[in-house]
């Protein structure tokens, strides 16, 4: 995602620590986005209903309504937006609680912020699919990325596998794009098989 793109989203910040919220919000900004800030589950729930962010960062742990008080309001009222918790608990069971109540994504505190920023940005592209995206092959329901290598099947939430640049048919794909593009379309779509332990397979021959 470039900057310019980046800035025309708005990511709505929620933490009752201010010296969390300035330091998330400050990285957004520079990273091109647009950033709102809220203290408290009420304030995130006004600002969602007032600037429709297309994202918000939220703590899990607040006083008085917590951040999955804030996300179930938000899914009861119809609201799809991303979220992704920002916590301090740690714990397997809290971080699959949180993504079976809604959440698109969980960061622990004491966290990096190129990680966070990393995450909004797959995030997004999640949930809006730019059609557009350059350097994106699309065949049948598989995206193929040239600049990450990473196959993604439709609505799957991680990459189905990540090739490497000299793998497969399609050769050093950063050096030679066009070639990358000629194998998909001669070499027909990739099939998908199932794997062991749940895990998917692309085969390319």
């Amino acid at each position: 995602m470039t900057a310019a793109v980046a800035a025309k989203r708005r990511v709505l910040v929620v933490d009752d620590e201010e010296n969390v919220t300035h330091l998330v919000s400050s990285a957004l900004r520079f990273d091109g986005f647009e950033t709102i800030i809220a203290d408290n589950g009420p304030s995130a729930l006004a600002a969602v209903a007032e600037s429709d962010p297309d994202l918000v960062v939220l703590d899990v742990m607040m006083p008085g309504m917590d951040g999955l008080g804030v996300l179930h309001n938000l899914r009861a009222a119809g609201s799809q937006v991303p979220v992704i918790f920002l916590t301090a608990r740690d714990a397997a069971t809290e971080r699959i609680g949180g993504l079976r109540a809604g959440a698109d994504d969980y960061v622990v505190k004491p966290f990096s912020v190129e990680e966070l920023l990393a995450r909004v940005h797959a995030v997004l592209r999640r949930s809006v699919p730019d059609e557009n995206r350059e350097g994106v092959l699309r065949v049948a329901d598989l995206e193929l990325d040239e600049n990450s290598h990473e196959v993604t099947r439709a609505g799957a939430d991680r990459a189905v596998r990540r090739l490497p640049a000299q793998e497969g048919r399609f050769g050093r794909a950063e050096a030679d794009p066009h070639r990358a593009r000629r194998g998909l379309r001669h070499q027909g779509a990739p099939k998908l098989r199932p794997g062991t332990a749940g895990r998917v397979t692309l085969d390319t021959v």
